[in-house]
């Protein structure tokens, strides 16, 4: 649930609200790649490149298969 109201506060541009739910969500099981995914798309719309980049290796780690994450990275 956490992650879909992380989705749901982006597509709000609720920025803050988003890392928050993804962090709860993290909080949950710290494993999880969707909740980085989400947070570096959150920090990709608030231009912060730098944890952008960070929170999409991030997943990637936790999921080597997630492919999302490697075009996000390419588009950075």
């Amino acid at each position: 649930a956490y992650l879909k109201l992380s989705e749901i506060a982006l597509l709000l541009k609720d920025y803050a609200n988003s890392i928050k739910y993804a962090n709860d969500a993290l909080k949950i099981d710290v494993f999880n790649p969707t909740a980085y995914f989400l947070k570096g798309m959150t920090y990709k719309y608030g231009k912060d490149t730098n944890n952008a980049i960070s929170s999409f290796q991030t997943a990637i780690e936790q999921d080597n298969q997630y492919y999302k994450a490697f075009v996000e990275l390419g588009f950075l």
